[in-house]
């Protein structure tokens, strides 16, 4: 039997301690235990080019490098907001890689 490689882009740690992963060979975000048990997915059709990643106590953002923008999830998986897109003015993106939380919620 053979087996396909998955590889992951960006692993973040949620507030509860279940793994947020980037996979970087199909549209998702995967949520897995520490043992590596896959849970669920997050922006399954909603997500073309996942990149960066980071996650708060109750949510996941991510960079869509295909689409330019950052998306915010809640933990169970609903799409709480979409922002930006391609350009260099403010609110608008090139190839957005990383981006980390601060704790009032500011993104950056």
């Amino acid at each position: 039997s053979v087996k396909k490689l998955v590889l992951y882009r960006d692993i973040t740690l949620s507030g509860d301690n279940i793994i947020l992963s980037c996979v970087t060979d199909v549209s998702f975000i995967s949520v897995i235990t520490r043992s590596g048990k896959e849970l669920y997915r997050i922006g399954t059709k909603l997500i073309k080019s996942p990149y960066g990643l980071c996650a708060t106590s109750d949510c996941v953002y991510v960079t869509d490098l295909c689409t330019h923008s950052v998306l915010k999830f809640s933990l169970s998986g609903e799409l709480i907001a979409r922002v930006g897109r391609r350009g260099k003015n403010p609110g608008k993106f090139n190839l957005p890689y990383g981006l980390t939380v601060d704790r009032t919620g500011i993104v950056y």
